[in-house]
């Protein structure tokens, strides 16, 4: 699976590298993500980039577009369904807000295309184990998993806390 021609894979700072010869900017390094901020798309976008948490091999890219994105959900995905297979495609709605999603197989993972910018909180999203967002909400993100990283990551927090106890 790749990001911009990059492999989700190996360490962080070696993927950091790669973004910032590509002309992104690193925004803050934590624990196991690290906040980049550069050009996708032709818009300036932050990513977060995620990562296991023993090895430190990178597993998944969330890409956030600004509130007020030149592009919007239907052209995003269309973008990627001439790419990509599109798998899935569905609305949620948390009350009255509503989420679009559309998911996109590929041989190695998936990409999400994900529309929040009809809400207002996040708080209830942020209890998806599976997916680590940004503390912010009414965005557009665009989500690129690595298949084989992303079980490692599960993996890995299992050990973490088995370690731990």
């Amino acid at each position: 699976m790749t990001f911009m021609g990059i492999e989700i894979d190996g360490p962080m700072d070696a993927f950091v590298e790669k973004l910032e010869a590509k002309g992104f900017t690193l925004v803050e390094k934590g624990v196991d993500d690290t906040t980049m901020k550069g050009k996708f798309t032709n818009e300036l976008v932050d990513l977060q980039i995620c990562c296991t948490a023993l090895t430190k091999t990178v597993s998944c890219i969330n890409v956030r577009y600004p509130k007020h994105s030149l592009l919007g959900y239907n052209e995003l995905k269309n973008v990627y369904k001439e790419k990509y297979t599109l798998s899935d495609e569905h609305c949620d709605f948390i009350g009255d807000e509503k989420i679009q999603h559309a998911t996109f197989k590929t041989e190695l993972g998936k990409i999400w295309v994900r529309d929040e910018t009809e809400l207002e909180s996040i708080e209830e999203l942020l209890l998806d184990s599976d997916i680590k967002f940004f503390n912010t909400y009414g965005y557009l993100f665009i989500i690129y998993y690595d298949d084989f990283n992303t079980e490692l990551r599960k993996q890995e927090d299992k050990d973490a806390i088995q370690n731990d106890i």
